[in-house]
């Protein structure tokens, strides 16, 4: 069934690696394992892709579900377009604004394609170790190197002020840019021992339309792996692929440092290195020796990749999950982790694939289409029976859920008693199952533990102790604070509404279906306005105050309920046949505009 197209790194033994690195490195790395960093943004850029082979369709060809989740309104919303150059091109998909041209999901006459946020690191730090008395010059291989200064004015409109000019200094190197950082967060800062660089593998990148071209352009496999081979454009994406021959295809050749084996072998087994990436969220190297330094990106032949004729998948966790038949691994870490636990909304896409397909086990598009509107939750799945069991045997008795609060739990239960298992607009308790997904804790609250020979089915069996009833109970209280009934249908609750040019509320409020991440949802929705960057007035909602943290709520809950602006965008199922609609398949566009 499957074609083993990955290619494992053979890396030196530990103790070998640990004795090659310098007193100094060893300081460097140590210092950095300590630094604490900020909060990183608050972005959730994120999607499901499926390619789908031979022996997972009902006609033997190939089939793509695309469901990149992307702001609805700003500067990455999706937009549908059809190129036909008579010869050259016939392609349709949709694609970020500003893409001139070229479709960024989509298909043509043969091959159809999507892509998800990859886990992989584009960007290394570097700690620099500082000429002595001297900040603007670091040491390189036993050599003194330049940090030059380069002063940027830009003019600034300051209304009756007039036009100011706003100065300031920027620092670089050869490699990359220096990186700031406010005193209060020593020793990430820049001082007479150490500073910080940021090198790349994109820096430089001029790939993405040629490389979009080669894929739109593309009429088989080889042609459109050829494009990954000629080009560094997919930046940031893992792709899924599927053809009209059935073959389905993955490769997350997003662009990384391109180190050395040895290097790589260096990255996972140092215990300092490993502590600094899990702390800070991206890797810190030493910056005084060319051992950790790299010039090129990551080539085609290292990168994941993987053939079948069932399927490839991916839902945002790494590479490594990408079918559970035949894990990928022995990477380069920059891609992302292996044998890690699977997010919830992974594993209710594995589910889906397991079990949407009907008796035969094979997709029609309409099996398909239905798979990614289905609205399942996961996390409900996983614990519903045994949660609904420990309510039985609550009864009546208030859960305790602080000093001064506590609830009963008989409507709450009620109402999850009489839902329909999706998050659907008549969902009656979906408001409910929402909060309590935000309350949860996997860590706490499951008591099998993750087995990544299981990861499609571990960690599970919802704990005894009562930790989850008091979760329920808190999300009640947070439900019913914001002035919603326990029981009330999640179209009730979650809504869209358009802003009028002025910024305010239009005033007409859409009941919208679609879960949470946090729920494990596969048709995902959120309040975030992440990616919508623009200066277009937006209006908002004040967020209800959690009841015991005081904070706000974590699932957006305002007082007129989940304001949706962000998550399935552009939908697409395509399916080939040897009929000859459009382009010369059955393609089902589900575009949310």
């Amino acid at each position: 069934m499957a074609k083993n197209t990955y290619r494992g790194l053979s890396t030196a033994g530990s103790s070998v690696q640990t004795a090659f690195v310098s007193d100094m490195n060893r300081k460097l790395i140590a210092r950095a394992a300590n630094i604490t960093t900020p909060d990183t943004n608050p972005r959730d850029l994120g999607s499901n892709g499926w390619g789908l082979g031979k022996d997972k369709t009902e006609n033997g060809k190939g089939m793509v579900l695309g469901n990149p989740h992307f702001p609805h309104t700003g500067n990455l919303r999706f937009w549908q377009s059809h190129l036909t150059i008579p010869g050259q091109i016939d392609v349709m998909g949709g694609s970020l604004v500003g893409m001139p041209g070229l479709v960024n999901i989509g298909f043509n006459n043969d091959v159809a394609w999507t892509h998800t946020f990859s886990t992989a690191e584009h960007f290394v730090m570097y700690n620099l170790e500082l000429m002595a008395g001297d900040r603007l010059q670091y040491m390189f291989d036993g050599e003194a190197m330049p940090i030059t200064k380069e002063t940027v004015s830009v003019l600034v409109n300051a209304g009756s002020a007039g036009m100011l000019v706003a100065e300031k200094d920027i620092y670089t190197t050869a490699k990359g840019s220096m990186v700031e950082a406010p005193p209060i967060l020593a020793p990430f800062g820049w001082d007479d021992g150490q500073a910080f660089m940021i090198q790349d593998a994109n820096m430089a990148n001029k790939d993405p339309l040629d490389h979009w071209l080669a894929m739109n352009r593309a009429s088989n496999l080889d042609e459109f792996q050829q494009a990954f081979k000629n080009y560094d454009g997919v930046i940031f994406n893992n792709t899924m692929y599927a053809d009209k021959e059935g073959n389905a295809f993955y490769i997350d050749d997003s662009t990384v440092p391109g180190f050395s084996d040895f290097v790589i072998g260096i990255l996972k087994t140092t215990p300092d290195i490993i502590a600094a990436k899990a702390q800070a969220g991206f890797t810190i190297l030493p910056g005084n020796t060319s051992t950790f330094s790299f010039s090129e990106p990551m080539p085609y032949e290292r990168a994941p990749k993987l053939e079948r004729t069932d399927f490839v998948q991916n839902s945002n966790n790494s590479f490594w999950s990408t079918n559970l038949a035949q894990p990928l691994e022995n990477y380069s870490p920059m891609y992302g982790p292996e044998r890690g636990q699977l997010s919830l909304r992974t594993r209710m896409g594995l589910t889906l694939m397991e079990d949407a397909a009907g008796d035969d086990g094979k997709f029609s598009v309409d099996e398909l289409e239905s798979a990614l509107l289905s609205n399942r939750a996961y996390l409900a799945e996983l614990v519903l029976t045994d949660l609904l069991t420990q309510c039985a045997e609550q009864g009546d008795t208030p859960v305790v859920v602080s000093a001064t609060l506590s609830k009963d739990l008989s409507a709450s239960c009620a109402a999850l008693t009489a839902w329909n298992g999706k998050q659907d607009n008549d969902s009656v308790g979906g408001a409910l199952i929402r909060e309590f997904a935000h309350q949860f804790n996997q860590d706490t609250m499951l008591t099998q533990v993750f087995d990544y020979t299981n990861a499609a089915s571990t960690p599970n069996t919802l704990a005894s102790d009562g930790s989850a009833l008091v979760a329920l109970a808190h999300a009640a209280l947070n439900l019913e604070t914001a002035g919603f009934s326990v029981d009330a249908s999640l179209g009730e609750v979650q809504f869209v509404e358009k802003s009028l040019p002025d910024g305010s509320a239009s005033g007409v409020k859409l009941p919208w279906p679609g879960s949470h991440n946090a729920e494990g949802g596969f048709n995902v929705f959120s309040t975030s306005l992440s990616g919508d960057d623009t200066l277009i007035p937006q209006h908002s909602y004040a967020a209800v105050m959690d009841v015991l943290s005081g904070k706000a709520a974590s699932s957006g809950l305002t007082a007129q309920g989940y304001q949706i602006r962000y998550g399935s965008s552009w939908m697409m199922t395509v399916s080939f046949t040897d009929g000859a609609i459009g382009c010369e398949g059955h393609i089902d566009l589900l575009a949310i505009k």
